[in-house]
């Protein structure tokens, strides 16, 4: 008995050890992000406004992964500056260094947005507003529903595609499949080494353990 629970502590520490091994060079990479946001997030002396990526600070249950991904899109890609003018000093500093594609939200000003949510159509196919899903802190509460309030998450796009009752919303499902009220439709399935929602707490979360 003390044999095997010997070997079962041990298979835990070792598959602990390669899922620390395998988030913190997801992290450190930053494999997925742009060119500019690689940069700024690489050199944080020369950027000491940057708090990090949208990406970071929002995190959502496994199980709605897929449909977050979809319906920020690039925007997950997005650096938060501490304000306006820390953004602006980013930018100018990232042009000067020739950094890249990179985007920033400035988070004072996005976290006194008054965002006027629309009440939710009754559908039996609606999951949640994606806004609601997102777990982030209060600061960042305005931001979150900026980006995800007209996002549906629903049971499966093809079988409600057609519904009037969803004229004027964005609709995705969780498998990633998403149409826009602008018409634009895509699809967004990946592997775990792609995901960018998440990796930062994941990789705490192990180390906690």
């Amino acid at each position: 008995m003390i044999v095997e629970e010997k070997h079962s502590l041990s298979a835990l520490i070792n598959s602990l050890k390669r899922q620390h091994d395998f988030y913190t060079e997801l992290v450190e990479s930053r494999e997925g992000l742009p060119e500019g946001t690689r940069y700024v997030l690489e050199n944080p002396k020369k950027f000491p406004g940057i708090l990090g990526t949208v990406a970071d600070m929002f995190q959502v249950d496994e199980e709605y992964r897929d449909a977050l991904e979809s319906g920020l899109g690039e925007l997950s890609h997005c650096l938060i500056a501490k304000d306006k003018v820390s953004a602006i000093m980013a930018l100018e500093q990232s042009n000067k260094d020739q950094a890249g594609d990179l985007t920033i939200i400035p988070l004072k000003e996005a976290s006194s947005l008054k965002i006027s949510l629309d009440e939710l159509p009754s559908s039996s196919n609606i999951k949640a507003r994606a806004s609601d899903l997102v777990k982030t802190s209060k600061q960042l509460r305005p931001l979150a529903d900026y980006l995800l309030g007209n996002l549906l998450v629903v049971d499966d796009l093809g079988s409600i595609i057609d519904s009037t009752d969803l004229v004027g919303w964005n609709l995705v499902d969780q498998t990633g499949a998403y149409s826009g009220q602008n018409l634009i439709m895509k699809n967004r399935k990946v592997t775990e080494d792609r995901y960018i929602i998440g990796r930062q707490k994941k990789l705490e979360l192990i180390n906690s353990d």
